[in-house]
């Protein structure tokens, strides 16, 4: 029968053959984050590891790259202190014990001593790619099991691997005709864990050709396959720059895309601020183009406008300079005169003078009848009948226009109809910043934008975004079980865990979210990725399980690794029964 305890619980699901979790025990001696370690589930980052410079890959597993001087790598890619290890053992920047070698083989002739690059011409040639463990002719080291080809005695000094499996690559070393990678050889993994999916490397590596999955740069989810350390998409909260590397926060001029995980550009000229997944809404611009008017970044204001700051506010009527403030007015439009401060029509009030229609000569012409007066145009207003609302344009080259009430977009302030600042915003108030009703199919944020869809950690409910409750990333509705995926908690940057639902592997149905310190026993790991861990309830009388191939509905099981007192472990690995009921089946 199984022992009882954490020790049979398997790693960190369809990740666990690359090592994504050290045993529970650790292999880094550094200090993990609260909760991070334990009950299956990985640590949050990579932490330090003694004598390693640089990890193979941090987001995966401990393996070391690259050792500190004085330390030494040896089979299973771990940095040992040189001074502790027998002086036979060393073998170049290497350690393992002489057992391993071959009589005759010499060190000093061997090709993969040190990842340093090397001037040796023939040694990376594919065709000698079978030499690289050797020092000379017949005096090589016999590969690992794993291994198809490989460059030294252990199981992470592969070069090449079997049909249907990828190297996942700890290393390189560059020669003049190539560059070799050497790393373990393991089974493909299906996109979203959907085991009909065709099989990759694992998320933060990419494939850089023949099936070699090189690692990503730190926090880094996809990468550009051509320069691994060009990432495409960043792990969640961090945001892929345009420079490959992730950061919390962008780069002026670009704004956050949840959804993609990367930094986008703003898509207004010359701003530098916009609005959190809506590119399309600037807030601030560049001090080339300072002045923000109609969501656009300009130099200088529009005939008929006063710079006020960084924004442009209208002059009076028909007037077209006023730098002298708002109730004065130097120069007033064509066909108007100008009597203190004001902009009076040589046309008489119900017309207009019109220099701008093709193939006429300019005189008055007569307004709109929408119109009380107008400039410019017929159907630009400058003043409505009794009664009726004057509609200021949410673009400079639209007209002002009359209405009996405010339309969609737009909010009452006087005798004026303002638009909105969202332009997705179809109802505001608050000086336009205050959405309450937003377009079609888009749902009002905080009372300040409209999103389709709402931001992680709200939900759409009533055409506006709610807050999720409990731990919820994304939701069905507020109530703390009704999470589709779990927030990342802020203090140690992992996402929480959902606890699914009894009697289902439907991992997409609403749930409840919790702390990795509130993982209780009766709870077991059904898989986890990069970006959401799932528990399970485990059967009755169980304290801990777990569960089998989670991607296979084939062959999935809960098993069961530690019965609650008073029961033991059946032979089927996935009940606890009473002592006595075992004994009597016996």
């Amino acid at each position: 029968m199984r022992s009882p305890g954490g020790c049979n619980r398997r790693p960190c699901g369809p990740l666990r053959e690359v090592g994504l979790l050290a045993s529970r025990t650790g292999i880094a001696t550094g200090p993990h984050p609260a909760g991070a370690l334990g009950n299956g589930f990985c640590r949050a980052a990579a932490q330090p590891v003694p004598g390693c410079q640089r990890l193979a890959h941090p987001h995966i597993n401990e393996d070391c790259a690259v050792c500190e001087p004085g330390y030494c790598l040896d089979s299973n890619h771990k940095c040992l202190p040189v001074e502790a290890q027998p002086a036979g053992d060393l073998c170049g920047d290497r350690c393992f014990g002489q057992a391993l070698r071959p009589d005759g083989f010499d060190c000093a002739a061997w090709p993969m001593a040190t990842m340093a690059p090397s001037d040796d011409e023939p040694a990376g040639r594919p065709e000698h790619r079978h030499l690289l463990r050797c020092s000379a002719p017949g005096v090589c080291f016999q590969c690992h099991d794993t291994c198809d080809e490989c460059a030294g005695p252990g199981p992470k000094d592969c070069t090449a691997c079997p049909a249907g499996h990828f190297l996942l690559a700890h290393g390189a070393k560059d020669f003049p005709q190539a560059r070799v990678h050497v790393g373990t050889c393991i089974r493909g993994h299906n996109a979203q864990g959907d085991p009909a999916a065709p099989a990759g490397c694992p998320a933060t590596t990419v494939n850089t050709g023949q099936d070699v999955c090189v690692a990503c740069r730190q926090d880094c989810l996809t990468c550009d396959p051509a320069n691994p350390g060009h990432c495409l998409s960043c792990m969640r909260g961090f945001f892929a720059w345009p420079d490959g590397t992730c950061s919390a926060t962008c780069p002026e001029g670009m704004v956050k895309d949840s959804l993609a995980g990367r930094c986008v550009h703003c898509t207004v000229d010359h701003c530098t601020r916009c609005v959190t997944d809506n590119p399309g809404v600037c807030i601030a611009c560049h001090a080339d183009r300072p002045i923000l008017f109609h969501n656009q970044c300009v130099d200088s204001c529009p005939p008929g406008y006063r710079r006020s700051g960084t924004a442009c506010l209208p002059c009076k009527a028909n007037c077209l300079e006023c730098d002298g403030g708002p109730d004065s007015c130097s120069t007033c439009r064509s066909g108007f005169f100008l009597r203190n401060d004001t902009c009076h029509s040589e046309c008489g009030c119900t017309h207009f003078w019109d220099e701008d229609t093709p193939g006429a000569e300019p005189g008055c012409r007569i307004c709109s009848a929408a119109c009380h007066t107008c400039a410019i145009r017929a159907t630009n207003c400058v003043t409505c009948l009794p009664g009726m609302m004057l509609v200021l344009p949410r673009h400079a080259h639209e007209d002002h226009q009359c209405a009996a009430t405010c339309p969609a977009g737009w909010y009452k302030s006087g005798s004026l109809c303002k638009p909105c600042t969202d332009p997705k915003c179809v109802g505001c108030y608050g000086g336009g910043n205050t959405c309450h009703t937003c377009a079609h199919a888009h749902a009002a944020f905080e009372r300040r934008e409209c999103f389709n869809p709402c931001p992680e950690g709200y939900y759409k409910y009533d055409k506006a975004c709610l807050k999720c409750g409990g731990g919820c990333g994304t939701c069905y509705n507020g109530l703390g079980i009704g999470c589709i995926t779990c927030r990342v908690d802020p203090n140690t940057r992992i996402p929480l865990v959902k606890r699914m639902q009894p009697g289902t592997f439907d991992h997409t149905l609403n749930a409840q979210c919790v702390s990795f310190t509130t993982i209780q026993a009766g709870w077991g790991l059904y898989f986890q990725d990069q970006k959401n861990h799932y528990t399970v309830p485990c059967p009755e009388n169980c304290a801990a399980c777990f569960v089998d191939h989670p991607h296979d509905p084939e062959l999935r099981t809960l098993q069961c690794t530690e019965c609650a007192s008073g029961f033991v472990l059946a032979d089927d690995r996935q009940t606890c029964v009473r002592p006595d009921a075992e004994d009597s089946s016996a």
